[in-house]
């Protein structure tokens, strides 16, 4: 009995060890991360350019040798050839962005997620917001736990047909708030879409953080040959249409298709924009699909109730565009096709 008792005391040790071990190895790493990050000179060439290592900028930075070498571009592929082996069953990625908060970028998202798992598809929705969390809120789910098994970390599941993940499930206090730096942020969202066992999926819809930052560079700089596709969001103000024309610069440059521009809460207090400033944005960047949704009761009061809207008739034109029907859709009384500059 005292041998048993001796085994179990020092077991418990050993676990403790290792974890208090882990925990400092990991703010080790994180420091490390952060000190890496800064240390990279702006004019950096990229490690995809063939001076990679080689230019003026280069010297002093700590991944100097590592470019040069080659190696910083084959650990980026290898990382790229993880995610794609992780998501394989997944036949559509949708990033749902926006240039500003607030225009109801995760409202869109969620109902879009609610929208497509209703009409009998597999959906997950992955909430890489890290400090403006909403899907947890806007799904019901913001008090359930994310599990781990061999495979992974296993999403929250709404129903059959609809799984979410978000930072909002892995905090203890959900007014928590999140002060990371973008290793940090990198790190948790590698952990999304490397380590979480996300099964069978027709679509994977992604509520991106407004604006183009390191959340953004991660999530595309990870999908990259895996063809995702993007939603933006907007209001009609000529403020928000601007910011959105950086969004969509963004994704040009990430070589994402924008398959749709949503202009949210038209017909409302907010909508005193002209017409011209959304159909220049469209004439730039090519966006031939656009969606206009009138500010709308039910609309509000899902997003706070947390539940899906009780007629998607208003959302639909999106499912439509998504699945590549485009003409026939221009009759729809919520849809604009923009026109094309001769």
């Amino acid at each position: 009995m005292q041998q048993d008792r001796y085994h179990s005391l020092r077991t418990a040790s050993l676990m403790v060890a290792f974890m208090v071990g882990y925990h400092y190895a990991y703010q080790y790493y994180i420091k490390w991360l952060q000190k890496k990050d800064d240390d990279i000179p702006e004019d950096c060439p990229g490690i995809e350019s063939a001076e990679a290592g080689t230019k003026e900028p280069c010297k002093g930075c700590p991944n100097q040798a590592k470019c040069a070498s080659g190696d910083m571009k084959r650990e980026k592929m290898e990382l790229q050839s993880s995610v794609a082996a992780n998501l394989s069953q997944i036949r559509n990625i949708i990033l749902v962005m926006s240039g500003k908060g607030g225009v109801g970028k995760s409202t869109v998202s969620t109902q879009l997620a609610y929208m497509l798992s209703d009409s009998g598809n597999q959906v997950g929705l992955l909430d890489i917001d890290l400090t403006g969390p909403s899907v947890p809120g806007m799904t019901s789910t913001a008090n359930a736990e994310v599990f781990e098994s061999a495979h992974g970390w296993t999403p929250v599941y709404v129903s059959k047909t609809l799984s979410v993940l978000s930072i909002g499930h892995l905090l203890r206090d959900p007014k928590q708030s999140i002060i990371w730096r973008g290793p940090k942020k990198d790190s948790l969202i590698r952990q999304f879409l490397l380590g979480v066992s996300w099964g069978e999926l027709d679509y994977l819809v992604v509520d991106c953080p407004p604006g183009s930052s390191d959340e953004h560079i991660t999530i595309c700089t990870l999908l990259e040959g895996m063809n995702p596709k993007s939603i933006l969001v907007t209001t009609p103000q000529k403020r928000c249409i601007d910011d959105v024309y950086r969004s969509a610069a963004f994704c040009k440059t990430a070589k994402v298709e924008i398959i749709a521009l949503v202009e949210n809460m038209t017909k409302s207090v907010f909508d005193s924009s002209e017409e011209s400033n959304t159909q220049d944005l469209c004439n730039s960047f090519d966006i031939k699909n656009i969606m206009k949704l009138d500010m709308q009761e039910d609309i509000v009061n899902a997003g706070e109730e947390g539940r899906p809207l009780k007629d998607f008739t208003c959302l639909r034109p999106l499912e439509q565009f998504i699945a590549g029907h485009t003409p026939e859709i221009a009759e729809t009384n919520n849809v604009v096709q923009p026109e094309v500059e001769q």
